[in-house]
Order: C-alpha cells, then structure tokens, then sequence
C-alpha cells in the first residue's frame, strides 16, 4: 500500500501595515512599505572632511598621498569616494550636486544598495564634503626652507626677447608649469623650481618639442648615506634660447647659404621646432633644424628696432618667381628723410605707389659681423624691406602672463602683439583674456576696429558675449 505524503502548501499573510497580502519574510511586510519604512541609509555619514592644499592646489587621500583634482571631476568624486566607510550596504551610483563655489562645500548623492532574504533595497541619500585648508608636506619644505630638488632656467640673451614671450604663452595655454613650486625672473629669462624630479624632466620634454633649444645639465650631490644607501642631489637644467627673433635680419656665411639653398641676406619669418627663414628679394623659404643651427649658430645683423621707413616712389617692373610662384617687384625708395635710394630694390611683397614699407639700410652699417664683412660691398643689398607698415588699432583682448614675471617691456610685448595679430597659426597656440578698459569703451558706442576678428575673438573668451 502506497505511503500517504500530504503535500506542502504555501502560507500567506497579511502585511503589518498596509494589509496587503504577502508571502511571510523577516519584516512582515510588503515591498513598498518595506521601501518606505527601513533605512539602509543610518550608518552613512553625512558630512565629510577634505584636506586642500592652497599653494598647489591638491587634495589629500591618507595615509600619505596628495592628488590634484578638479572641482566636480571624476578624480574628485572617487576621492570623497573614498572617505566615506559603509557596513553592510554598497554604493552603485553617485553625482555631484551644484554648490556655490566659494563655499567650501562640495555637495554630492550616492545611491546605496542592500540585499534581504527576498528583496533588493535601494535609497538615495546626500552627502557634504566640507573643504579645509592643510598645507602639503611639500609646500611646508617649500615655505619653510626653500626647498627645491630640480630647478629649469630659460635663458635669451638678446635685447629683445620676444621668443621667450611666445614661450612664456604657449606655457600658460598648456599649464605645462601647474606642477613648479615657484617661479623667479633674472636678467635674460625665467627660472622654474620644482619638488619632484619627474615633474622637472617632464617641463623638459615640453620645452624641447617646442622651441629649438640648447640644453644643458648638472646634478649637484647634496647629501649620501653609506648605511642605507640613499643619496640626494639637486638637478639643474639650463634652456637656451636662439638670439634671433622674428623679423631679425641675418646674414649667413657661404657655406650655411649652399646648404639652404638660399641667399646670404634673409629675414627670420617664424621662429618654431624649425628656424624659419625667407629671402626678402625671391621668396624663397628655408628651415634651420635646432640641431643644425647649434652645430654653427648665426646672431642677427640688425634688429627690428633697425626698421626704417621707406615710401615708395617708383615700380620699375614685376615678374614672378618660377619656383615661389610670389610677385617679385623692382623699386624705387624715398627714405624717411626725403633722400631718394639710388640703387632699385627688390621685395617679394606686394607693394604700391604712395606706399610705406619698413626695411633694413645697410648703406652706412659698420658691424663687427664676420658673415656680413667677407661680403664685398658691390655684393651687400643697400635695402632690405621686410614688411609694410600696419596702422595701430585698438585691441579687446590682452594676454594674460605668469606670476612673478619679469617686469613689462611695453615695446617687446606691442611687437609681440602686432605679430599674434598678424599671424593665424600663433593666434591658435595661445590665449586670450579681456581687456575690460576697451570693451567699455567698445560697448559704449565708441568705434575700435579690431585687426582680428570678432568671432575669433569670442571663440577665444570661451563664446561669452561682450
């Protein structure tokens, strides 16, 4: 006879508080009042406490480290992440919550998770990072002793240094200096401390795809311990820059001019990984690699601050160059004085009657260059024109500079100026701030006529409205 097995029947009750029916669990209740009624969120912390360093700028994860994080960054939110502890629940979302910015306060959500016998629970809870300000143990060193471990001079040694301003811009456009722990100025450039050493190698590498440098490097031993083996020294790296500038006369020696296939009076065009040069009379273009313009290195024969005014009295004749495909013209100059230039010039740029171009007179130069005096005088140009003259006009931007920068040259950073103004490519590589004097005046209803356009200037604001 077969053995009788009552089968098994499932139980339901009645939820405690809706009254709901359920299938029985711990809490005896059902999903949403079991929602509403448990808190998984009581063991986590509301209030949260970061450490920022205000002189670098970085935000301290114990036990040791300091990281540098943006506000309402990825980098940030993993760090208050991190500060907060939790038993028994875990956290599978999170975002920032807008704060004011000088508040001190940096305001996020997380959604914590829990799972029951039966039941996943999930709550949204807020949290309150609240920013105190610690000073790193590098920045104590710095203040305290000055301490460096690698320092990085820039040097140019000319009169006037425009390359190291366009240097100094392209640093500020790419923060390449956010990791120094203090900048200082000298005579003929800037010096750039740094704590860590591989900050200091990186700051190199930056500096020599940039600009045809000359690098030099010495290791000073501060200290060494025979017991533990360790040993420090200071690192001390020394950039320097070619004397010529852009729109620099130079004159080459026979042998750098074979090379380059060019004559030996050209002007510097642009000044880039390549030393750009052109020959004012053809058009023609040449590169000087770094390597190459170290090897045998050239100075200027005169400077802008040379330029002279011509105006043009005569075209004699115009033909195009078969290789530059450029309209070279022949003509006759009136000097500034009003003598006349005896001999014709010719120039690559266009030109007109009534014109002024601004130019190099050689006629009467007396210089100690040995490239310009094994030229005999039958071959030495009487004037070399360089370029035509702009007017001024009024700008509504300026550039922003470093912190504790050498003070302004007026003169160099106008002629710096009028050559971002001039050139698109170097207007790309740097930045913009505003010059607030010029927009009032500018919204005010006065005309300012901008060389560079208004879009361009807008796009580089960051597309703000004047």
């Amino acid at each position: 006879m077969k053995r009788y097995a009552p089968g098994k029947t499932a139980m339901n009750i009645l939820c405690c508080r809706c009254g709901v029916v359920i299938q029985p669990n711990n809490e005896n209740m059902c999903e949403e009042c079991l929602m509403e009624g448990v808190d998984i969120c009581r063991g986590v912390p509301r209030q949260i406490v970061l450490q920022h360093c205000r002189s670098c700028e970085r935000f301290h994860l114990p036990p040791k480290r300091w990281i540098r994080c943006s506000m309402e960054s990825k980098e940030l939110l993993e760090l208050c992440l991190k500060k907060i502890r939790l038993h028994g629940v875990e956290i599978v979302d999170s975002w920032f919550v807008w704060s004011e910015p000088h508040s001190k306060r940096i305001l996020f959500k997380i959604v914590v998770e829990k799972d029951t016998n039966d039941l996943t629970i999930k709550q949204e809870v807020g949290v309150e990072g609240v920013v105190q300000n610690k000073q790193c143990g590098d920045c104590e060193m710095i203040e305290a002793e000055k301490l460096w471990n690698a320092l990085v001079q820039i040097r140019q040694r000319t009169e006037n240094k425009r390359t190291l301003l366009y240097l100094e811009q392209l640093v500020i456009a790419r923060n390449a200096h956010r990791e120094t722990s203090d900048i200082k100025t000298s005579k003929n450039g800037m010096d750039f401390y740094f704590v860590d050493k591989n900050a200091a190698a990186r700051f190199s590498s930056f500096l020599e795809m940039v600009l045809p440098m000359k690098k030099e490097r010495n290791e000073k031993l501060v200290s060494s311990s025979m017991q533990s083996g360790t040993r420090t020294s200071k690192v001390t790296c020394v950039f320097t820059l070619p004397v010529v500038c852009r729109e620099d006369l130079v004159c080459l020696s026979k042998q750098q001019a074979g090379k380059l296939n060019t004559s030996r009076f050209v002007i510097c065009q642009r000044i880039r990984k390549n030393i750009h040069l052109l020959c004012p009379e053809t058009g023609r273009e040449s590169e000087v690699t770094g390597l190459a313009y170290w090897k045998e290195p050239f100075r200027a024969l005169q400077t802008r601050m040379h330029l002279r005014r011509f105006h043009v009295l005569e075209i004699e004749s115009t033909q195009v160059d078969a290789r530059t495909q450029k309209q070279i013209a022949t003509v006759y100059l009136l000097s500034e004085d009003g003598v006349p230039v005896q001999s014709v010039v010719r120039t690559c740029l266009g030109v007109d009657l009534d014109g002024v171009l601004l130019g190099y007179d050689l006629r009467t130069l007396n210089t100690c260059n040995d490239a310009f005096n094994t030229i005999s005088e039958n071959e030495r140009p009487d004037i070399v024109i360089v370029k035509r003259e702009r007017e001024s006009r009024g700008r509504l931007w300026k550039l922003p500079r470093l912190d504790m920068l050498m003070p302004e040259d007026k003169e160099t950073q106008e002629v710096f100026m009028q050559e971002i103004e001039e050139d698109k490519d170097v207007r790309r590589e740097v930045c913009f701030v505003r010059n607030e004097e010029e927009i009032s005046r500018w919204m005010a209803g006065e005309q300012i006529e901008s060389e560079i356009p208004i879009e361009e200037i807008l796009q580089k604001f960051g597309g703000m409205e004047l």
